[in-house]
Order: C-alpha cells, then structure tokens, then sequence
C-alpha cells in the first residue's frame, strides 16, 4: 500500500526517524519546496480526473494511443 503523508516541517525530521525504524515501511520519496508543491498539485489533479471519469464525464485516453504519440 501506498500513503502520502504531509507533514509539518517543524515535525518532519521526528517523524522519518520514527518511520524509518519500522521495519515494514520504506520511505520512497521524500518532497520538500517547490518540488512539493508541484507533486500535490499534479497529484490532486490526476485524482480529480479519476473522479471524472468514474462518473462518465471525462473520457481518458488509451495506453496505445499514448505510445502511438511517441
């Protein structure tokens, strides 16, 4: 499973330590500035086109229509 997480800055360095000692989880990636603001964004928007097309109001493109394009 997969979780984002936004954490305060002040708390962060805790927080990874702690994290970091479970032997269950691996930090994949940390984001921090605008390289974090950007990820949210992006992110947040590709669930808002999810939630579109769920509900039949947008229509995606294909996979081979993607490679074609390459």
């Amino acid at each position: 499973m997969k979780v984002l997480l936004d954490v305060e800055d002040n708390q962060a360095d805790l927080f990874i330590e702690m994290v970091n000692d479970l032997e269950y989880v691996d930090v994949l990636k940390m984001i921090e500035g605008k390289e974090k603001d950007e990820s949210v964004k992006t992110l947040k928007e590709s669930f808002d086109d999810i939630a579109l097309y769920k509900k039949g109001e947008l229509q995606l493109r294909s996979a081979q229509d993607l490679l074609n394009d390459l």
